[in-house]
Formats: C-alpha cells, sequence, structure tokens
C-alpha cells in the first residue's frame, strides 16, 4: 500500500504561491493546499481533513517565516468527500 508523503513546511512555488503537502488517511494519500497571497492577507486552497494531524500539520505550517506573520483570511475548498 503507497505511504503517505512526509508533511512539509511550505514551499515557495511563485511569487505570492506557496505549496503544503497534507497527508490523507485514505487514497491518494495526500493533497496538496495552495496558500495565494492577497493583500489582507493568504488564501488557503484545499485544507485535507479535517482531524487532529492535519490540524497540529497548519498550526506548525502557518507558523512558517514564508507566510510572514499573515493570516489565512479565506478558505476555498475544491474538493468535498461527504455525501
Amino acid at each position: 500500500m503507497p505511504r503517505a508523503p512526509e508533511p512539509a513546511a511550505p514551499e515557495h512555488v511563485a511569487p505570492g504561491l506557496l505549496r503544503i503537502t497534507v497527508p490523507l488517511p485514505f487514497p491518494p494519500h495526500s493533497v496538496n493546499a495552495w496558500l495565494l497571497a492577497q493583500d489582507e492577507g493568504w488564501t488557503l486552497i484545499d485544507s485535507g481533513v479535517d482531524d487532529a494531524a492535519t490540524r497540529a500539520l497548519f498550526a506548525a505550517a502557518l507558523a512558517h517565516p514564508l507566510l510572514e506573520g499573515r493570516p489565512v483570511v479565506r478558505l476555498l475548498v475544491t474538493i468535498n468527500r461527504d455525501g
């Protein structure tokens, strides 16, 4: 069975765009979350599942220096596995 990649610190992809690898407890075993810089803070695109491990990952990732202390001001969800 494939294993999820190790959670990563935010990675600079392009100016104003960061990627965070978020493990999932089911296939495909990870998803990319994206942070898009906005004037008032960051837009987070996708976030994985709501569990303790994901919350801990985001607590650490959002404190990373690449985010420059700016808050997440909106969340966009592109996939919902509920229902």
